[in-house]
């Protein structure tokens, strides 16, 4: 039987995002070694889609339609430090947040923060905290998977549309950061 290729709307998602930061990295023109690589790393994670999308086509495996949805998400883990390579050709914008900051509450709210808070079990806790958001997407999606497939999908399209967005805003207006931005002495 000729059946045809359909798309999830987690692919569809991911292929506009590949759209939006391929045209990103164009034109920021990058130094050729570095522009071939993001773009070759799109073209491949395009076959790969494609490849399995086409491959549940044609068998329709629980195990692919799962493989189709943990590769999209897996790329999160290869988008995430993307951003950096890409960051390095936009200058940071930390001082204009530093100056906003100053402006709204009349000093610094991450250096008062530190000297509140300065216990290393502190900085652990607040490590451990955003570590758990991973598991925590991961053991979600999983048990939505086996339980509530239709919530599944939407679920899933809101964590990758909102990793997405997070990502094309970090990438059009780059920061450090304040722990990175505030010399060490003015803590």
């Amino acid at each position: 039987s000729n059946r045809s290729i359909r798309f999830f709307s987690v692919e569809k998602l991911t292929f506009i995002y590949i759209f939006i930061t391929s045209l990103i990295i164009i034109f920021l023109r990058p130094e050729i070694a570095i522009g071939r690589k993001l773009l070759s790393v799109r073209v491949l994670m395009i076959f790969v889609i494609f490849g399995l999308a086409y491959f549940n086509s044609i068998k329709n495996w629980w195990i692919i339609r799962f493989s189709r949805f943990a590769f999209v998400g897996a790329l999160l883990v290869y988008w995430y430090p993307e951003t950096f390579d890409i960051n390095r050709m936009i200058p940071n914008y930390d001082y204009l947040l530093a100056g906003m900051e100053q402006k709204f509450f009349g000093f610094q709210p991450a250096l008062i923060f530190s000297q509140l808070y300065p216990q290393r079990w502190f900085c652990e806790l607040l490590n451990m905290g955003y570590f758990a958001y991973y598991p925590l997407i991961i053991g979600t999606s999983m048990y939505l998977y086996l339980k509530d497939r239709k919530y599944f999908e939407y679920f899933f399209f809101t964590v990758l549309f909102s990793f997405f967005c997070y990502y094309t805003l970090y990438i059009l207006f780059p920061t450090a950061g304040p722990q990175y931005y505030f010399r060490s002495e003015e803590r």
